[in-house]
């Protein structure tokens, strides 16, 4: 069994929000295009593709940026901590 994680996060720093889970690598991507154009419509720039797995989003020259991976996870562990998010 695997799922996939988009996490969003801050260079440097920990997420300030928790991975979102998805059963498909399909709807993981779907999931960070949506955060992209949100990011995009707050006048970031954002390069990067869905499919290599990660965007990254700068405001201005000194911004941090923003950074959104798609992770595959097979850890049961990880995945049993997910599973009432995915089961909605």
């Amino acid at each position: 069994m695997r799922i996939w994680l988009v996490i969003e996060n801050t260079p440097g720093y920990l997420p300030e929000t928790d991975p979102m889970p998805f059963w498909t690598r399909k709807e993981a991507e779907s999931y960070a295009r949506s955060l992209k154009e949100e990011l995009r419509d707050l006048g970031y720039k954002v390069y990067g593709s869905a499919k290599r797995g990660y965007y990254y989003a700068q405001l201005h020259e000194n911004d941090l940026g923003r950074v959104i991976e798609i992770v595959k996870c097979e850890d049961p562990k990880i995945i049993a901590q997910y599973l009432d998010l995915l089961e909605e």
